[in-house]
């Protein structure tokens, strides 16, 4: 079931059911607080996407993808970006590919929560393994260090491309941002009045989407 909304006027697809691979979490609030989106028929109101624990997964805010509109996409819509992680640092998903000691998951979306550990607000990574497709979001700050010390071990000190150096400290710093939300930061007033919805289940701290 497709997701949309208006946006200046156009109305404009934001994704599949709790997928919106059109709109990344950032443009989505900016456009929201500048009352420029508005309900589309038979869809949700524009605030209900933004709340905390809806269960919509945001497209990952891709650096090269910064200059385009809300709703627009320059790579496939289930884009991932890949990264190599060491076994000895991150666990590695069940029957994911293992070569060297290592592994590669993708970064693809980010999912607004109040994570079950401490009921803290963050914009939680979700990440990819591009063998079995399976989706898994990730709470805890050891494990966002983790990765973020794998993404700089891999993809930054030893990379010779400046381009692909920058993309990737650019990658770090917007999985790092996502968890450094305090209460009520970076949400629209209209969703910080709605009561909070905590629809948490007890799983692991990596969690299936």
């Amino acid at each position: 079931m497709g997701e949309f909304i208006r946006y200046r006027g156009t109305e404009i697809k934001l994704g599949t059911c709790e997928d919106l691979y059109y709109a990344t979490y950032p443009k989505y609030i900016a456009a929201l607080e500048a009352q420029v989106l508005f309900r589309s028929e038979w869809n949700g109101s524009p605030e209900e996407y933004a709340k905390p624990d809806a269960g919509f997964r945001f497209r990952f805010p891709f650096p090269d993808e910064d200059h385009l509109s809300l709703g627009s996409i320059e790579y496939d819509f289930s884009r991932g970006v890949r990264i190599e992680l060491d076994i000895s640092v991150c666990e590695p998903p069940e029957n994911c590919d293992i070569k060297e000691g290592c592994f590669e998951m993708e970064i693809t979306q980010q999912k607004l929560v109040f994570r079950e550990s401490d009921k803290k607000l963050c914009l939680a990574l979700v990440w990819r393994d591009p063998k079995t497709r399976h989706s898994f979001r990730v709470e805890e700050d050891t494990d966002i260090k983790n990765i973020l010390q794998q993404i700089i071990k891999h993809h930054i000190q030893n990379e010779n491309d400046l381009n692909q150096k920058i993309f990737y400290r650019k990658i770090a710093a917007r999985i790092l941002k996502g968890y450094r939300l305090s209460e009520g930061q970076q949400l629209p007033q209209k969703v910080r009045n709605h009561p909070r919805q905590i629809l948490l289940k007890s799983v692991s701290a990596r969690k299936k989407r």
